[in-house]
């Protein structure tokens, strides 16, 4: 009788088990080690750290795919994330397969767009190595204001802080805007329809330029804005904020 308990146990365990690992198996190891075109510079396990939230990984031994699931911000709004991978075992090699937000599955631009969003700053600053500045003189009036708001997100029908820079000046190029050093994290991409309305795109969002008058506007979530940096072809620019 003992035997066929043990016996009935085993099999419930390795039930349990099939189609599932640890979080340091051998597949996940292999995804959080290697690189994606987009962001050559880091790891995909750096990457994630960026874009979600206490990232949960996992491995599907039967289907064999590698999955990384938790809350995001994108686009603009909160929302649960998933991501899989392919994992050929025999070949030890990998390749992307699918993202999804909020359940719903992505497409292959959308999914560039966020990968390239979450690929940490090192990328981007490489090539400023590489280039010439040139040097400008500074003026003793800034050619911009900075004002902090709240921005009503009609989707989790929450309010979220918003940043906006405002252009007093003829034309100021924005080359970047850092909330509290660079702590608090947002998305700086941009999103636009064509004019049939049946595809949106997406560029980044700097370098921006404004006309007098005209604002950049970035929401941020999950932070309280008490310092703000804005980097302009006209010099840097700070505000903070009790």
């Amino acid at each position: 009788m003992k035997r066929l308990i043990l016996g009935l146990i085993s099999v419930l365990l390795l039930i349990g088990l099939n189609g599932c690992s640890r979080s340091d198996s051998t597949e996940i190891k292999l995804i959080k080690n290697g690189k994606l075109d987009v962001c050559p510079n880091a790891t995909i396990e750096q990457m994630l750290k960026e874009g979600i939230s206490s990232p949960i990984w996992k491995y599907d031994s039967e289907k064999g795919y590698v999955i990384v699931s938790g809350d995001i911000y994108f686009e603009g709004h909160e929302a649960k994330g998933l991501i899989k991978f392919d994992v050929d075992e025999k070949r030890k090699n990998f390749q992307y397969s699918e993202f999804e937000f909020n359940g719903q599955i992505q497409n292959n631009a959308t999914a560039n767009a966020f990968f390239n969003y979450i690929c940490p700053d090192v990328n981007n600053n490489q090539s400023s190595k590489h280039e010439e500045k040139q040097k400008v003189e500074k003026p003793t009036k800034s050619p911009i204001t900075i004002s902090v708001g709240k921005h009503y997100n009609q989707f989790s029908e929450k309010y979220y802080p918003q940043v906006v820079v405002t252009s007093i000046s003829d034309s100021v190029t924005i080359k970047n805007v850092i909330v509290n050093k660079g702590n608090c994290k947002y998305d700086k991409i941009d999103y636009y329809t064509t004019s049939s309305y049946h595809e949106v795109k997406s560029k980044k969002m700097f370098p921006k330029k404004l006309v007098y008058g005209k604002e950049l506007k970035i929401t941020v979530l999950r932070c309280n804005i008490l310092r703000v940096d804005v980097e302009t072809n006209q010099g840097d620019w700070s505000v903070e904020y009790k």
